[in-house]
């Protein structure tokens, strides 16, 4: 879909729907596309509205743990805001060269931050590191994937918890989000697993 706003230009718009959980649950959102006056992609403004993500809860029987999360964001501002309830759209170009974007960049995950090894083809983490951790990235996808080590109180061995996410590039800065998943304690016999997040920047 698309359509003209007077005084405000011309918009791209198209939903995005997808049920969850054995269709009890669902993702559902707005995307709108701004397009400026260079002819390249990133030009483009993008963000999310009226964005809406229901999970049940682990069963019919069990729903404490059901949640119904909302996020919008407000383009007019231009720079979108990290670190908050907001979403805006980038992109991933393929094959493109990580020396600038990301020189200088931190990897940040259990209060921790660790320095990025950056190449023109891959950023990585340095072998030997306080969390043991490792950094895998793709040049063509985008995707990102490793692993670090934590301890776990009570426990004998330090657990490794895996991650996986993705990079963008925002107006030329270079920036990396994505998440894992380690056991909630304080629930008892009930096995819930909270996600916590990572990030680039």
């Amino acid at each position: 879909m698309g359509y003209d706003v007077v005084g405000n230009g011309s918009f791209a718009v198209f939903p995005l729907y997808k049920t969850l959980y054995g269709r009890r649950g669902h993702a559902a959102a707005m995307v709108w596309i701004e397009p400026h006056e260079q002819m390249n992609v990133a030009d483009n403004l993008v963000w999310i509205e009226n964005t809406r993500w229901h999970y049940p809860g682990k069963s019919t029987s069990m729903k404490n743990d059901g949640f119904l999360a909302v996020f919008e964001w407000d383009p007019k501002p231009v720079a979108p805001v990290f670190g908050q309830a907001h979403i805006c759209g980038a992109f991933f170009a393929k094959q493109q060269d990580f020396t600038a974007p990301y020189d200088g960049a931190q990897f940040h995950v259990a209060d921790q931050a660790l320095p990025v090894t950056v190449t023109k083809k891959a950023l990585s983490l340095e072998r030997r590191n306080d969390l043991s951790a490792t950094l895998k990235t793709s040049s063509s996808s985008g995707l990102l994937s490793g692993s670090f080590k934590q301890e776990t109180p009570g426990a004998r061995r330090a657990s490794t918890l895996k991650f996986k996410g993705i990079l963008v590039n925002l107006q030329g800065l270079g920036l990396g989000f994505g998440a894992y998943q380690e056991p909630d304690p304080e629930t008892g016999a009930y096995r819930l697993n909270r996600s916590k997040a990572v990030s680039i920047d």
